[in-house]
């Protein structure tokens, strides 16, 4: 599926879903666990976990259930480039966090 995406009129709506998955997420996420006081290790793992971009699975499942397969492909496709920045954009932040 990910090989025949085309991005279109959906470009603005899918940065949008992007963003909040890759950026947004991951923030509630900190502040959730700084919260619950989970340790140092754990709150790492965890914040990383949250930020991964979307799965391809959820394209597998969306052709399954009848779904926009299309769409959820667009997201993906999206997802998975913009993770290149902020997934290293995250992993700087957690190191610079064990310095403070």
């Amino acid at each position: 599926n990910l090989a025949r995406v085309k991005l279109d009129k959906n470009i603005l709506f899918v940065f949008g879903i992007s963003i909040v998955k890759l950026v947004v997420i991951p923030t509630i996420g900190f502040v959730i666990l700084k919260i619950f006081g989970v340790s140092d290790i754990m709150f790492k793992v965890s914040i990383l976990q949250i930020a991964m971009p979307s799965a391809v699975y959820s394209s597998i499942l969306a052709t399954h259930f009848g779904a926009n397969e299309k769409l959820a492909s667009e997201i993906v496709l999206v997802s998975l480039i913009m993770s290149m920045l902020s997934l290293t954009g995250i992993i700087y932040l957690l190191g610079w966090l064990v310095l403070k």
